[in-house]
């Protein structure tokens, strides 16, 4: 397994990291991302933390490093029969392409032990439901011949079933979870019990060979085999963007491509990758270019981030701001 981050840490408003995670579960090699969204709330001093996924196919080519513990792009090759009878069949395993969140949005300053514990479960239960999903959605996948089924069942327990169990007893414990949470507002005890628990309590592991579990809730996915990285971080981003720019900005979005918004008199139209349209108190009209980051992220994600800054901070944000094809009279300061 091979763990990835990527960090963007601001000191006043929203802070992102990233675990980008290579694990086989039952032969199939997946990428795995965790993305912690830590927005910190000026008016009540306090940070709301959300944890999001993304699961996909991962083709061998872009494995990191050397290991290699899955079936070579997905393909597992069989052979039935011996001499001149012997044959030879090929069994694609599949994950389904999944996003959606590990922790609902939270407020965990101050929250203490209890909080942490909120943390843990919420991620180990949904662990739980997106391994069940793959395990579900490949026997799913399975010849129908119920000969070749078997073998190809037996196989994959014996090649890769002890594998996946120590992977997903270990995948946990292995993350830096005091980074994923370096600006949620989490004290010394909750980052204890979540370092604890997530070294200490795996989630529960069903074997290939065994009937669906009816006990683990499953997670709806796209009905895709192959994991495309931009389809999935927009559609994870857009999730992002109704819980933090309001459902009504949310709508906006997937209706028009931006938001529009207004703060101190200002208008404000932001579209992703694009310079931000402004109009002033005044009615006169800008657009501004403005870095506001130091890493490159999904565009969607940019756009949730200038957001944050114009309703947080908008005097700094405009003093940084350049001017492109300003109106006469144009007011760029804030009175």
């Amino acid at each position: 397994m091979n763990i990835v981050y990527d960090i963007s840490l601001d000191e006043e408003h929203v802070a992102v990291v990233a675990a980008h995670c290579q694990l086989a579960l039952y032969g199939r090699w997946v990428e795995f991302n965790i993305t912690s969204y830590m927005l910190h709330d000026r008016y009540s001093n306090h940070t709301s933390t959300a944890i999001t996924f993304a699961l996909g196919n991962l083709k061998n080519a872009n494995l990191r490093g050397s290991s290699f513990d899955g079936c070579n792009d997905g393909i597992l090759r069989l052979a039935r029969g011996t001499g001149s009878n012997r044959q030879y069949f090929d069994q694609v395993i599949s994950a389904p392409t999944m996003i959606g969140q590990l922790l609902d949005y939270s407020d965990l300053n101050d929250g203490g032990v209890p909080a942490g514990r909120t943390v843990t479960g919420s991620i180990l239960r949904r662990i739980e439901s997106i391994v069940e999903t793959v395990r579900q959605n490949i026997l799913m996948n399975m010849a129908t011949d119920p000969v070749v089924r078997q073998v190809t069942l037996e196989t994959l327990h014996d090649q890769y079933g002890k594998k996946t169990e120590k992977t997903l007893q270990t995948f946990l414990g292995q993350i830096d979870w005091r980074l994923m949470l370096a600006k949620a507002g989490c004290d010394d005890d909750q980052l204890n019990v979540v370092e604890y628990a997530m070294g200490h309590n795996p989630p529960r592991f069903h074997s290939i060979l065994d009937e669906p579990s009816n006990d683990i809730p499953l997670i709806a996915f796209a009905p895709i085999n192959c994991f495309d990285r931009t389809t999935v971080a927009n559609l994870k981003a857009t999730a992002l963007l109704h819980n933090v720019c309001g459902e009504k900005n949310g709508v906006e979005f997937e209706s028009t491509g931006q938001i529009t918004v207004e703060e101190q008199g200002y208008t404000f139209v932001i579209k992703p990758g694009e310079f931000i349209g402004c109009t002033d108190p005044n009615g006169k009209k800008a657009r501004l270019c403005i870095h506001t980051i130091g890493m490159a992220v999904n565009m969607i994600d940019e756009l949730i981030i200038a957001y944050l800054h114009i309703k947080n901070k908008l005097l700094p944000y405009m003093k940084e701001a350049i001017a492109h094809g300003a109106e006469k009279g144009f007011q760029k300061i804030p009175a």
